[in-house]
């Protein structure tokens, strides 16, 4: 299966278009979900790539193979840092690491990359995170 890939400052406005065109032309009494169900990666929107979603965006796309990975599809939010990124936070901030054990938050460790997945992100929490490189990524 093959996705679009495209910037969020287009997406918003061509899924809703997509979403609109196809809802519209459904038979009277149809019940369903929108036919893009978005996700949400890194700044980019993807949607499913067919013959019925390609003309909805013609000259922003991306064709990708495979949707980025998420390694806990039961959280909604992804944080990666780089490992050394991680280690100089968590050194200037132990009560990070003690606040994550507490709490059973997984660290995983996977190509020199470190991920923690949450549900909920305070913002006081994401600034100290983006002070320390990380990419903060939202389903």
């Amino acid at each position: 299966m093959q996705f679009i890939k495209v910037d969020l400052s287009v997406y918003e406005t061509q899924l809703q278009a997509l979403n609109n065109d196809y809802i519209a032309n459904l038979p009277q009494g149809s019940t369903t979900t929108n036919y893009a169900n978005p996700f949400i990666f890194n700044g980019f929107g993807y949607v499913i790539m067919d013959s019925y979603t390609l003309p909805f965006f013609p000259d922003y796309i991306e064709i990708v193979d495979s949707l980025p990975f998420w390694h806990d599809p039961t959280k909604s939010i992804q944080i990666i840092q780089s490992n050394d990124d991680c280690l100089n936070m968590l050194g200037d901030y132990p009560e990070i690491a003690v606040y994550r054990k507490e709490n059973n938050i997984e660290t995983i460790r996977d190509n020199e990359l470190v991920y923690v997945y949450v549900n909920t992100l305070l913002p006081e929490h994401r600034a100290l995170l983006e002070q320390y490189n990380a990419q903060i990524n939202e389903k």
